[in-house]
């Protein structure tokens, strides 16, 4: 009965992990990016909602939005600008 248990609980415990998923490594960047580009124009973009502790993260669907966000961001900061800043250069890892 024990081992059931603590079966069980290993279970609710990953699914738990799972619904509340961390800032993506895309999203990392392109607050990086959005940070670094507000420096470069004296400018300041309400990013927060990317941020680690933003809404984003608040399940699995808005973070897979959020995510495909960040990426159409960056795209777009790197075709509509002809000299962003450095952490703005797409990399074969977002």
């Amino acid at each position: 009965m024990r081992y059931r248990w603590l079966m069980f609980s290993g279970l609710v415990m990953g699914v738990i992990a799972c619904a509340n998923p961390k800032q993506s490594v895309e999203c990392a960047h392109y607050v990086s990016c959005v940070r670094a580009f507000d420096a470069q124009e004296s400018v300041t973009t309400n990013a927060k909602r990317f941020e680690p502790d933003g809404a984003c993260w608040g399940g699995v669907e808005g973070a897979a939005l959020c995510t495909r966000a960040c990426i159409g961001g960056l795209e777009y900061i790197n075709t509509a600008y002809t000299d962003p800043p450095e952490v703005c250069q797409c990399t074969d890892s977002s």
